[in-house]
């Protein structure tokens, strides 16, 4: 009993943090009901209606959750259930539906609710307007574009490592620059330990110890602040300063090259 009680508390800590404030996910619910009892064509009926309905019920099951754990999947997986509810969809249907007689008023009401029910996002200080076509900071395009390789030099490939900040980015930019680790392992509950990592994390650089993990991942370039203090200059171990760019000194191996 306890176990269930336990998922049940889950799932609603769940739900807590995927609703937010709550208004458009009721207004989300509002729309569901209204097509449980308006909608009646069949097919449109079991992708708008049965669905998510029986997502949500399913989702709500502390036994389903209980098999999901089973089955060796993690709660952050579970949570992404979640993600199955097409309520955008829901809600405009529901929207054009209502009011498919009055087109022009129904616009300025379903404006009005979802705007009124929602957040403006840049109010976030975790989300930033775009500063280029990738959506990516515009100084890791700047640093890329230092170390991609010319045509003429007839690479395909070219492996760096970069700061912890850079590596969500750089391959949504290219697919060319490869790198010794990636996103896992910047989330700690995963526990990847990556001694190059922590290298590169430390405010003193322990410069013998980098080369040396630097050219046993037979990484060309590095990329490293320029606020970084080291206890011997890099360039004592063959490396060259390419580049400083947007406040990071580009660093390219001459003894180790792919």
């Amino acid at each position: 009993m306890d176990l269930l009680l336990n998922s049940w508390n889950e799932i609603l800590q769940f739900y807590k943090n995927y609703i937010g404030n709550g208004a458009i996910f009721l207004l989300y619910l509002a729309a569901l009901l209204y097509l449980i009892f308006a909608e009646k064509k069949k097919q449109t009926r079991t992708i708008l209606v049965s669905a998510p309905v029986a997502v949500m019920v399913l989702f709500s099951f502390p036994p389903f959750k209980l098999l999901f754990e089973v089955l060796g999947l993690d709660s952050e997986t579970y949570y992404r259930i979640l993600w199955l509810l097409p309520m955008g969809i829901i809600i405009a249907y529901a929207g054009v539906k209502l009011f498919e007689e009055y087109v022009w008023v129904g616009v300025a009401v379903m404006c009005i609710l979802v705007m009124y029910t929602g957040v403006y996002v840049y109010k976030n200080p975790n989300i930033t307007k775009a500063e280029n076509g990738y959506h990516i900071p515009q100084m890791v395009i700047n640093v890329c574009d230092v170390i991609l390789p010319e045509e003429e030099s007839g690479k395909d490939r070219v492996w760096a490592v970069f700061p912890s900040e850079f590596i969500h980015y750089v391959r949504q930019y290219s697919d060319v620059i490869c790198m010794p680790y990636g996103r896992e392992a910047l989330v700690d509950r995963w526990e990847f330990e990556y001694p190059l990592k922590e290298l590169m994390d430390a405010a003193d650089i322990q410069t013998d110890k980098l080369v040396e993990a630097l050219r046993d991942s037979w990484c060309e370039y590095v990329i490293l602040s320029e606020n970084k203090r080291y206890t011997e200059p890099m360039e004592n171990y063959g490396f060259e300063l390419v580049d400083t760019v947007n406040g990071y000194d580009i660093y390219r191996d001459g003894l180790n090259k792919r």
